[in-house]
């Protein structure tokens, strides 16, 4: 009986397999950043200062610069390359090699997720735009006055916040959030009703998931101490085993186009496969090329339990 060929084990078997779990993968960056194509070396963003008021027009028009902030990423080259043993793929089922293929698609798919969570846990120490820190308590910049996106609430177990300390601490970060003005002392985010809740992300650790979906999205009790929680099956608990924080947790808004961080792609992913008799494996081989970096922390909120 003649060998039976293994279909997955070719170019076009390979991406046949790996490209739609590469899709489908879930992933936090594309949630959490504002994505960019990339056509250089590195890109360099100066619509971070925002635009002239509108105003009634009386005689000659009034030009007005913006203010230059700027930030320069340089894209980063990555790569991941699995050996495929020759007589695994002459022996192996299609059914094993196609899960050892979505291993290697959901690994590079979440890659950038490892990246976003090392900025989220740097943020109090990296800075942003406006020369600040990304999470810090003075961020100011022409007629915004000082504004806050590192906050801290009271609670008698820092480590196990309350149900009544975690949604306080919640509502505390979405006024803050609401709140926020840019250089022209205009709103950066706008919230026009209930419904608009839908939009914020709730970033916690894990020993926080429990409490954080009791007070807010699907798990949320509809009533909680007497008071209607609006909440309720509104906004989104995300976690991260990545995420080392304890004390902690951030609040995004997601739901416009400009978001907290920038996905910067300059080359997306692409395979090939390396098949030759000299070796005992046949190379299965992926790169890209992509960088991510702090944007707007007029979209986030950081809050540290004391």
């Amino acid at each position: 009986m003649p060998a039976i060929k293994n279909t997955i084990v070719t170019e076009r078997g390979i991406n046949a397999a790996f490209m739609p779990r590469f899709r489908d993968a879930v992933t936090l960056w594309r949630l959490l950043c504002s994505v960019f194509q990339s056509g250089a070396k590195s890109e360099s963003y100066g619509w971070l200062g925002q635009l002239p008021m509108v105003r009634e027009w009386h005689g000659a028009r009034q030009s007005q610069a913006m203010r230059d902030f700027l930030i320069t990423l340089a894209n980063r080259d990555w790569e991941m390359t699995i050996n495929i043993d020759r007589n695994e793929a002459k022996d192996a089922q299609n059914s094993a090699l196609q899960m050892k293929i979505n291993g290697a698609a959901t690994r590079f798919a979440q890659h950038p997720d490892k990246l976003l969570v090392e900025l989220i846990e740097a943020g109090e120490t990296t800075t942003c735009y406006d020369s600040q820190y990304f999470f810090d308590t003075d961020h100011a910049e022409g007629d915004s006055g000082t504004q806050s996106n590192d906050l801290t609430y009271d609670a008698t177990t820092p480590t196990a916040p309350s149900e009544t300390e975690f949604e306080a601490a919640l509502w505390q970060a979405i006024k803050a959030l609401a709140g926020y003005v840019d250089d022209q002392g205009e709103p950066w985010n706008q919230f026009q009703g209930l419904d608009d809740m839908a939009g914020i992300v709730a970033f916690v650790p894990i020993p926080f998931m429990d409490v954080a979906s009791k007070v807010m999205g699907s798990a949320a009790k509809v009533v909680m101490g007497g008071d209607t929680n609006v909440m309720a099956g509104r906004g989104r608990v995300l976690t991260s085993a990545r995420l080392s924080w304890t004390t902690k947790f951030s609040i995004f808004k997601v739901d416009e186009p400009e978001r907290a961080f920038i996905f910067q792609s300059r080359q997306g992913i692409e395979t090939e496969l390396e098949d030759s008799k000299k070796n005992k494996y046949i190379k299965h081989m992926l790169d890209a090329r992509y960088a991510l970096a702090p944007a707007l922390w007029q979209k986030t909120v950081q809050t540290t339990f004391n």
